[in-house]
């Protein structure tokens, strides 16, 4: 989009999306809710999809969302993200998977690809001493 993408987690997320919960489920004894996303507008910039969020801490669990040209795409036709976190002991949230997903069409031809990472060997014990300081 020529104007940027509106994060369905921004604080004027409100203005932009709709949120209908769907269901919730439980994962690791949390229980998770499925939180769909919905736009209020084409064509300006918003994804849908949906947030997984843990119930009464408003941490988030994971992000299916996804983008095409009725959101604003302007170079591929179609993006899908999905995202995961996991916590540390003091609640630092850090990205676990990231899978990327894109589709693009131009002249008959079609180019479709994934990227997808994984994220490991976190030191949470370093990350929490640099942030005491």
């Amino acid at each position: 989009s020529e104007f940027g993408f509106v994060s369905p987690l921004a604080p004027n997320a409100f203005h932009f999306y709709t949120f209908r919960l769907e269901g919730i489920f439980n994962e690791q004894n949390q229980a998770i809710c499925k939180i769909r996303v919905i736009p209020k507008r084409s064509a300006i910039g918003s994804y849908s999809g949906h947030i997984y969020l843990v119930q009464n801490t408003g941490r988030i669990y994971a992000v299916d969302i996804y983008l095409n040209k009725f959101s604003g795409l302007q170079k591929l036709d179609s993006l899908h993200i999905q995202q995961n976190f996991v916590y540390s002991n003091d609640s630092l949230c850090l990205p676990y998977l990231l899978n990327l997903n894109y589709k693009q069409q131009h002249n008959n031809e079609i180019k479709e690809g994934n990227f997808k990472v994984f994220y490991t060997n976190y030191s949470f014990d370093s990350i929490t001493k640099k942030k005491k300081r």
